[in-house]
């Protein structure tokens, strides 16, 4: 599979996804989140891969929104720029409906959609160096590719409006402090990081792994009733699995469990 704005790698039972702009950092069109779709549906098609990665080249995970193609849309362009965003919503929802965990590897710059795409992640590694912005008041524009659903849930709207009022960056430490990072790691160690933790999870329940995010996400959005109801289905599909019957009988014989996926 060819791409112009990403790179695509299998190994090990990890995909990885890299944007790969990196002379104007990363930036996003409509090209980019088509390709990033496109690589999803491959990796979640492959049997072989377990878990996911999202980062940048070079100096940034991603500058954001591609200000040059964006500025083409005119008023009067009003529905190609739909299209474009709609393209975008693909993306967004083609990584969280994903079966499989995805971790985003933040490196430099994560500003306006990069910083929506990096939220999108299961699992977000920040670099020390890394920098979030909700860039888009500056240009008079409102969050999208997801942030306005993220945020909220992540850090309450106390912090959010803040955020996306003022447009003011905020580092790896503070974004880990407000919960919107899971950990932060030295610059040169966050690619070793982000691989040693997907073959973590390559290598566990991958199957059991999809379903905790299908749940987890879908109880955003449901009352505890529904939820438990929803627990409950989940689970004896669960305890269908060939993972969940290997497990108790590494459990019995007091050994590692070796998951498969299935």
């Amino acid at each position: 599979m060819e791409f112009e704005t990403i790179l695509l790698k299998k190994s090990e039972g990890v995909g990885t996804i890299q944007l790969n702009r990196p002379q104007s950092l990363n930036p996003l069109n409509m090209k980019c989140f088509t390709e990033i779709t496109r690589a999803v549906q491959d990796l979640s098609a492959d049997p072989g891969i377990r878990s996911v990665i999202v980062a940048g080249t070079g100096k940034a995970f991603s500058a954001g929104g591609d200000i040059r193609e964006i500025e083409k849309y005119s008023p009067q362009e009003a529905l190609d720029f739909r299209d474009f965003m709609l393209e975008v919503k693909r993306t967004i929802l083609s990584l969280r409906q994903l079966p499989k965990p995805v971790i985003t590897a933040v490196n430099g710059l994560a500003y306006g959609a990069g910083f929506s795409l990096a939220l999108a992640g299961d699992i977000i590694l920040a670099a020390e160096d890394a920098r979030f912005c909700q860039v888009f008041v500056r240009v008079g524009l409102v969050p999208d590719a997801g942030s306005t659903f993220f945020l909220p849930r992540l850090i309450a709207t106390a912090r959010t409006f803040p955020m996306i009022f003022l447009g003011e960056p905020i580092g790896a430490q503070e974004a880990e402090s407000l919960g919107m990072v899971s950990k932060v790691v030295p610059p040169d160690k966050l690619e070793e990081e982000a691989m040693n933790l997907a073959k973590q999870l390559a290598m566990g329940p991958t199957r059991a792994m999809g379903l905790a995010k299908k749940l987890v996400y879908g109880g955003w959005e449901k009352p505890l009733a529904e939820q438990l109801d929803d627990e409950a289905s989940i689970q004896v599909l669960c305890s269908m699995t060939q993972d969940h019957r290997e497990g108790i009988r590494a459990f019995k014989e007091k050994r590692n469990p070796v998951f498969q996926g299935k």
